[in-house]
């Protein structure tokens, strides 16, 4: 039926794929003014959204296979799950908002730039 052995295997060929796959996407349409943090931190949230799409069914299959064997479970997925979680409410919440604002900042230094950025972002984060 499902050997759970060969998961890992599978996972890091689809997490290169769809890595792989981000990056070719984002070089073809991405313009090239784009600095490099802005650049990775783009990179991040379309493999972290590509991801999903092929973490829920992987999941849905060791779930069966689990049930089916009658083992103890995984605490692969979960763990898996919490990082996916924790990465992406950090990009959304705080990197995201911080960087838009750095790259609209009109600032001459990056330490301006930063603070500027923060200043602005300060009243959602802290109240």
């Amino acid at each position: 039926m499902f050997d759970l052995s060969t998961g890992g295997g599978y996972l890091l060929t689809v997490t290169l794929s769809v890595g792989i796959g981000a990056t070719l996407l984002l070089w073809q349409y991405a313009q090239r003014e784009v600095s490099w943090h802005v650049f990775i931190t783009t990179w991040l949230g379309v493999v972290l959204s590509m991801i999903l799409i092929i973490l829920i069914p992987y999941d849905f299959t060791i779930a069966l296979a689990i049930e089916e064997q009658h083992s103890p479970e995984s605490n692969f997925a979960s763990v898996g799950w919490e990082t996916i979680y924790w990465v992406s409410f950090g990009l959304c919440w705080i990197a995201c908002p911080v960087l838009i604002d750095y790259e609209s900042s009109g600032g001459f230094t990056v330490g301006k730039r930063i603070a500027s950025s923060l200043r602005r972002n300060g009243g959602w984060f802290f109240f």
